[in-house]
């Protein structure tokens, strides 16, 4: 067993994304070298039918653009509304490709086509796909975790966020998981506990040693870069939490136990 197989490094998707891309999502969403985990396809695919399907009236509803009632709040969910629209027939590229926000820019093997220098032991939660690999193919979207879903609705029949249904999913998909990872004992998340992305993968997170990574940091670019960084040193070559802990506290951030 390989020391680095007893660990994986969970980030989060970005709202800065490159456009365009080369195959459409309907014609490779089974092959397995573009696609670690096709079995959450009918969970994605499911998503992008509510959102290719929504009305502009239901914008201001659907999508929780920072800014309230405000002009520039309503434009930025407009532009989601707009490009979700065709989800299944948009044309996708690697992950590590499309994802370019500043976590991303400070991890070396994202951001370019070469995936040299990847340990293969960091995946990232999209609020449109799920839990992906850096090579898997995705569309461009725009999409968070705190926008409205009617696919999950709690008790009382109020609708519920994108994050709640991918807990929900990923709570069906949680022996998959393990058994894709059967060395697997550390799993370090390095994204926010206050933007749906922690929630949504936290039925993933119990049976093992799970750890989010906070920082002192302030502001989306240092925090989020702080994160990228964390991964950066860590990913390679540490496992153990004490190590992770020691190289993390160099940077401002600490080890939260999720057990």
């Amino acid at each position: 067993m390989a020391e680095r197989n007893r660990a994986l490094y969970l980030i989060a998707c970005c709202a800065q994304k490159r456009p365009g891309g080369g195959p459409l999502w309907s014609k490779i969403r089974e092959e397995r070298k573009l696609n670690k985990f096709p079995q959450l396809n009918s969970a994605r695919e499911e998503l992008m039918d509510f959102y290719s399907n929504i009305t502009e009236e239901e914008i201001d509803r659907v999508y929780k653009a920072p800014g309230g009632t405000s002009d520039r709040a309503h434009e930025k969910r407009l532009r989601a509304f707009q490009k979700n629209l065709d989800l299944e027939t948009s044309p996708t590229m690697a992950a590590r490709m499309r994802y370019r926000g500043f976590a991303y820019k400070k991890i070396p093997w994202m951001g370019r086509d070469s995936a040299k220098g990847d340990p293969n032991n960091v995946l990232i939660m999209s609020a449109l796909m799920g839990l992906i690999h850096p090579d898997d193919f995705i569309p461009d979207y725009e999409l968070m975790m705190k926008d409205s879903s009617s696919l999950t609705r709690g008790p009382s029949g109020r609708v519920k966020t994108v994050s709640r249904y991918w807990q929900v999913q990923m709570r069906e998909f949680q022996p998959t998981f393990a058994e894709t990872y059967p060395d697997l004992e550390y799993i370090y998340c390095f994204m926010s506990t206050t933007t749906g992305y922690v929630d949504a993968i936290r039925p993933l997170l119990s049976g093992y040693d799970s750890y989010v990574v906070d920082t002192n940091r302030r502001g989306v670019a240092k925090i989020t870069s702080s994160w990228g960084e964390g991964v950066k040193r860590c990913a390679p070559t540490l496992v153990r939490p004490a190590d992770v802990e020691r190289k993390l506290e160099k940077m401002e951030c600490e080890l939260r136990s999720e057990r």
